[in-house]
């Protein structure tokens, strides 16, 4: 009311390069989506509560976490000279597995769940030491297709598995790839 915002969130703009214009591409989305949120009720998985693939720019809305990605708080310890304690470093080893491991318990569409965008960027540390992986399922989606996005490949890139360098969209072997990338930079 009177301008004044009503609630804090998170807006995420999507690549243009995405197929947008392929109907198929954005319902195998929504769909994935729309079941996860059903499916998930784990805290640790982020999921978009809001999305419009239709919209000039498409975008999906999260829920704010209060904390910071990985990427802040490991560059923070770099910059301060302060490396991560051996059981912050377990605690957030243990948290990530966790948390892949109730995404790869997932089926859509009979295929074995996987996050395929699997970065620093996309795990978030909150103050009080939980780990929160974000979920979007872009890379779910192009399953099929065939490639994935050249925006999505540089901005990976640090962490994608061989396989997924040469265009396929992920897998859970290639989560678990890049989760072992992750973890090497904590416990470094």
């Amino acid at each position: 009311p009177e301008g004044r915002p009503q609630r804090v969130v998170w807006w995420a703009r999507l690549s243009p390069d995405l197929p947008w214009n392929d109907a198929g591409f954005v319902h195998r989305l929504q769909d994935l989506l729309d079941t996860f949120r059903r499916k998930i009720q784990d805290p640790i998985l982020a999921l978009p509560i809001r999305w419009d693939f239709t919209a000039e720019s498409p975008f999906m809305v999260f829920e704010p976490i209060s904390g910071k990605s990985l990427w802040e708080v490991l560059q923070a310890g770099r910059d301060q000279i302060l490396p991560m304690s051996i059981d912050q470093a377990l605690s957030f080893t243990h948290q990530l597995l966790m948390a892949l491991q109730t995404l790869h318990e997932l089926t859509f569409q009979g295929q074995p769940a996987f996050h395929g965008a699997l970065s620093s960027t996309q795990v978030f540390v909150t103050y009080e030491g939980r780990l929160h992986l974000v979920y979007g399922g872009v890379p779910q989606a192009l399953l099929g297709r065939g490639y994935v996005p050249t925006s999505m490949q540089q901005a990976l890139v640090p962490y994608l598995a061989p396989e997924q360098r040469d265009g396929t969209p992920g897998s859970q072997v290639a989560d678990v790839y890049a989760a072992s990338l992750l973890l090497s930079l904590i416990h470094i």
